[in-house]
């Protein structure tokens, strides 16, 4: 019974390790999707509500859709008392336990340049360059998320088997 118990830790523990790793990927699509959203929803109430930036990261947040992205509250709750939007949302964005890559995270950080530094019709052609930016990052995470994701698994998987063997 004890010589199983040690093949078989092998087996799980080299397929946990790689749905951990494959884990990874599925979160950054899923945030990178949720990135979008954000953008689509900033655009709108920005262009059709017209609302100061304090306002607007309050109506994201209080909205709850964008709950796993904790940079939306954070800025939110910082705009409040500091009115400065670029620093705040540099600060928070960097600062949050996101799954986005650095590359990812300077696309995004392009918002505190863009939002209420410009006339509506720059942002809207600075957001949609973004959201195309976006988009291209997102397809790239899917396709590694396909690929890697399940490569991961197999391996990870293969990994417990090739040791269990050793043990055995």
């Amino acid at each position: 019974m004890l010589n199983l118990l040690l093949p078989l830790s092998a087996v799980l523990g080299g397929g946990g390790i790689g749905f951990w790793i494959a884990e990874r990927y599925r979160a950054r699509t899923e945030e990178l999707t949720l990135c979008l959203h954000l953008l689509s929803r900033i655009h709108t109430l920005l262009t059709v509500e017209r609302l100061p930036l304090a306002a607007l990261f309050k109506r994201l947040a209080d909205s709850g859709e964008f709950s796993r992205l904790p940079f939306v509250e954070e800025t939110a709750r910082q705009l409040s008392s500091c009115p400065e939007f670029p620093t705040v949302f540099r600060r928070t964005v960097e600062a949050s336990s996101s799954k986005l890559r650095s590359e990812d995270q300077k696309l995004l950080l392009t918002l505190a340049d863009l939002l209420g530094a410009y006339d509506i019709d720059t942002q809207e052609r600075g957001m949609e360059s973004l959201r195309i930016l976006l988009e291209e990052k997102r397809e790239e995470a899917q396709q590694n998320q396909f690929t890697n994701g399940r490569l991961s698994r197999s391996l990870g998987i293969l990994g417990g088997i090739a040791l269990a063997i050793l043990l055995v």
